[in-house]
This record gives structure tokens, C-alpha cells and sequence, in this order.
């Protein structure tokens, strides 16, 4: 019958792989969500933020023209996208949309360390490992020692009881899976770290104003539209408007 590490080695090793599987799949799928990020932004900038930057350039000239003293035009109404596409909005300053930054907190590297050290203790100590009476009773008092350590987030005491098991410890059939098993736990650890991260990192993408604007896009393709040719016709528009502002000024400044 298997030793209880075997079978949790081989539970380990199952789970190790599964979080591997997983890891693939969210590289992929955070490949192909910035590729396509990274198309229809392209799109856009060719499309659209060219076109507010000429906007940008009138207004600023009409900014000066009123800035001289010459009497403030008729107001035409203010630049706005299509069927009202929420929550993204344009600069009017460069026309292109403001991504949110985002900082990621990282967990404390004592937190993480003491977390291990306690794990393999565990391992270490656990009474089937046991040669007699004796050495489970030790085994028992050496375990109260490191959970009281692990309680007062003593690392070097757990560090010191490690050591004196490390010089203490003898030979014994299991010890090539108890290795192993440290081995498959300590990838497995940063397997799931690796994983965390591409989920928040993804997360992050999902919840950006670019990715908005192209599941809008992607909405407006299916009832046969173009959004991006939309926004452009609505830039266009205002182009136009703030044109015939900046002529009268102009023709005003000329009297």
C-alpha cells in the first residue's frame, strides 16, 4: 500500500501539472487579447486621434484669437462620441483615450519565507516518519515549538529547529520522496505566483478603457456598423463646426 507522501506526491505532481496547463492558457489568451488591443488601437490613432488633434489645433488658435479681446462666438455644442459610449473619453488634448495606471502590491518576502519554512517543518516532522516512541515524541514537541514560532512569525526560530533537524536527521527510505516532494511543492508555489500574476495582468487589460471601446466595437460589428468610421464622421463634424467659428474670428480680426 503507498506511503501517504507518495500519494501526496502524486497529488502534488497532478496539481503542479494542471496549474502548468493553466498557466499556458492564460499566456495565450493574454498574447492574443494585446495583439488584438494593440491592432484596434492602431486603428484608432490612424482614424480618429488625427483628426482631434487638427481639432485641437483650431481650438487652440480660436483660444488665442478670443484671448485678444475679440468678443466670444456662438457656442457650438461640445465634442462627443456616438451613442454615447461609456465609460471611455477623449482627451482634448491629443484625442486619444487616458488609460488608467495601476500598481500591483506585492506580498511581504518575510510573510512568504516563514509560510515555507513552516510547510517543510510539517513535512519533516510529520509523525510517520517516526522510528519509535521516543522519536514521534519528539517529533511532537519539535512541531509545538514551530507552530508556536509560526503564530509569533518567528522565522529564525523556525530556521534554528530546521537546522538542528537537518544535522539530526538519518537516513530513511522515504527520504528521496520527502525531497521530491519538496521539490514538486516548491514549483508548484510558484507556479500558482506565475498564474496570479497573468490573471491580474489580464484582469488589468479586461478592465482598461481600450478594452471597453473594442467589445463596443466588436457589439457595433454585429448589427453591421463601424464604430470607428462612426467617432471619425462625429470628429469630422466637429472639425467642421470649430472651422466656421475660427473663420468669423478671423474675419472679425480683420475689420
Amino acid at each position: 500500500m503507498p506511503h501517504s507522501y507518495e500519494l501526496e506526491l502524486l497529488s502534488k505532481k497532478a496539481e503542479l501539472t494542471l496549474v502548468e496547463t493553466r498557466i499556458a492558457d492564460r499566456q495565450s489568451e493574454l498574447a492574443t487579447e494585446l495583439d488584438t488591443i494593440l491592432e484596434f488601437q492602431s486603428r484608432y490613432v490612424s482614424n480618429v486621434s488625427v483628426l482631434y488633434r487638427t481639432l485641437d489645433t483650431i481650438q487652440a488658435e480660436i483660444a488665442v484669437l478670443l484671448a485678444a479681446g475679440i468678443p466670444e462666438p456662438p457656442a457650438y455644442p461640445p465634442s462627443i462620441t456616438s451613442d454615447n459610449i461609456e465609460p471611455v473619453h477623449l482627451s482634448k488634448c491629443t484625442g486619444l483615450i487616458k488609460l488608467s495606471s495601476s500598481t500591483s502590491k506585492n506580498q511581504a518576502r518575510s510573510a512568504s519565507e516563514l509560510l515555507k519554512l513552516f510547510r517543510r517543518a510539517a513535512i519533516k516532522l510529520h509523525p510517520d516518519l517516526a522510528t519509535d516512541d521516543r522519536d514521534r515524541q519528539q517529533r511532537c514537541r519539535a512541531m509545538a515549538q514551530v507552530n508556536g514560532a509560526y503564530q509569533r512569525g518567528d522565522l529564525e526560530s523556525i530556521q534554528l529547529i530546521m537546522l538542528q533537524l537537518d544535522k539530526n536527521e538519518g537516513t530513511s527510505a522515504l527520504d528521496p520522496i520527502l525531497k521530491e516532494l519538496n521539490c514538486v511543492i516548491r514549483h508548484l508555489e510558484l507556479a500558482k505566483k506565475q498564474l496570479h500574476k497573468l490573471d491580474q495582468k489580464l484582469g488589468r487589460i479586461k478592465a482598461g478603457e481600450w478594452y471597453v471601446l473594442y467589445q463596443k466595437e466588436k457589439q457595433w460589428k454585429s448589427k453591421g456598423k463601424d464604430l470607428i468610421n462612426v467617432l471619425s464622421l462625429d470628429a469630422k463634424k466637429e472639425i467642421a463646426k470649430a472651422e466656421k467659428v475660427l473663420n468669423a474670428l478671423r474675419k472679425k480680426d480683420r475689420l
